[in-house]
């Protein structure tokens, strides 16, 4: 196999993106007190994600200028992503997701999300889309793309797809879920990528119909992973063993950001000529991107510590050794904003959650506690 290589994106390499972008808040069972907090969610990984390795980046949503969505824009600014078209109108509260790491019996890490204050029970902001109206009068403003990178169809996501596959772009589809069947539909038709979960997409042979994209990659989990190009037969590639695994709840986004950097900078009509081999090698590129970041808490916890140079020589180990190494990086920064309290109404709480047990505490109470920190908290590379 030839060496497998890993450098900054070219000049240019531009993606946008919409979707699901989040404000990521992660704690630990052990320590609830002390809580990060990232832009999150597939599209706002994936995306910034690709910013750190040189892509101009654009997210698109619909978030206000409230205390949560500046954490998030905060967040990706720091890595280089453009802020241009974050703030579309209506404008709404960003959608909010918690993540609580904690220990299996026998030791082992594993995570779960909730969409409740872990402290007041309070629900927190759901996703918003983009409207199409809002497309149509920004599309004078956007870039040409090198790739359109969507988490969820909607009538803007298709709109923006379709400009981007007429300017020669490539369509990269990731849902986590159907949704609307025929907006799902329309949205793997115009895709040139689409790559999804066994786990939560089991039933996608339902609802596909003929479409058949350039590059098709389903991840299994443990088992690692299988693709196709242009519908021929499929190819397995094992997940790497990853000896201290902390979180996985990012790998699939740095996976994918990895083979799109590999693949998609120079738009569809090369894509469309790759072969077995490039997809190998972009596959395990974005295999050890995957399982490095499983060594780290949050979705994006270790680029927080890492410097490109020392990144890029660990990424290229793993990916020759398909395992990760023994010594691992902690994170350099933590994030401890009293963010919550934005949206937890005192007098409207009911019962505490089981994750903090202390049934005296008033909601609004809890919430200071678990997210002290003293004011709103700005990430710091």
């Amino acid at each position: 196999m030839a060496a497998i290589k890993l450098g900054r994106a070219k000049r240019g390499a531009t993606v946008l993106g919409t979707g699901f972008l989040p404000l990521d808040l992660v704690y630990r069972d052990d320590d609830p007190t002390r809580l990060r907090a990232y832009a999150g969610g597939t599209c706002g990984n994936v995306l910034t994600i690709l910013a750190f390795l040189g892509w101009d980046a654009y997210p698109i949503a619909r978030h206000n200028d409230g205390h949560l969505a500046q954490i998030i824009k905060d967040d990706l600014a720091l890595w280089g992503a453009h802020l241009d078209f974050v703030d579309l109108e209506p404008r709404a509260l960003p959608p909010v997701v918690v993540q609580r790491v904690f220990s299996k019996p026998r030791g082992a890490k594993t995570h779960s999300f909730a969409w409740t204050c872990p402290g007041c029970g309070a629900p927190l902001p759901s996703f918003k889309p983009v409207l199409a109206k809002s497309i149509q009068a920004i599309s004078h403003r956007l870039p040409k793309a090198n790739v359109f990178f969507f988490d969820r169809a909607s009538r803007a996501a298709l709109d923006l797809a379709e400009k981007c596959a007429l300017s020669g772009g490539i369509v990269v589809f990731e849902p986590s879920m159907v949704g609307e069947p025929r907006l799902f539909l329309q949205a793997l038709q115009l895709s040139h990528i689409f790559k999804y979960s066994q786990d939560r997409l089991s039933d996608i042979r339902e609802v596909r119909g003929t479409a058949l994209p350039l590059m098709e990659i389903e991840t299994l989990g443990s088992a690692g992973l299988r693709y196709r190009l242009r519908g021929k037969s499929w190819q397995e590639v094992d997940a790497f063993p990853i000896k201290n695994s902390i979180d996985t709840s990012g790998a699939g986004d740095w996976c994918t950001a990895g083979i799109l950097h590999a693949l998609a900078q120079e738009g569809v009509d090369a894509l469309s000529r790759i072969g077995e081999q490039d997809a190998f090698s972009a596959v395990k590129i974005g295999q050890a991107m995957g399982a490095w970041a499983c060594q780290f808490e949050g979705a994006r916890g270790g680029m927080y510590g890492a410097n490109w140079i020392d990144w890029k020589k660990e990424i290229l180990a793993i990916a020759a050794n398909e395992s990760t190494l023994n010594q691992t990086r902690h994170d350099a920064t933590r994030i401890c904003p009293e963010v919550l309290l934005e949206i937890c109404c005192p007098e409207s709480v009911g019962p505490l959650t089981s994750s903090i047990e202390q049934p005296k505490i008033s909601g609004a109470h809890v919430c200071a506690t678990l997210l002290q920190g003293g004011g709103i908290g700005k990430a710091v590379s």
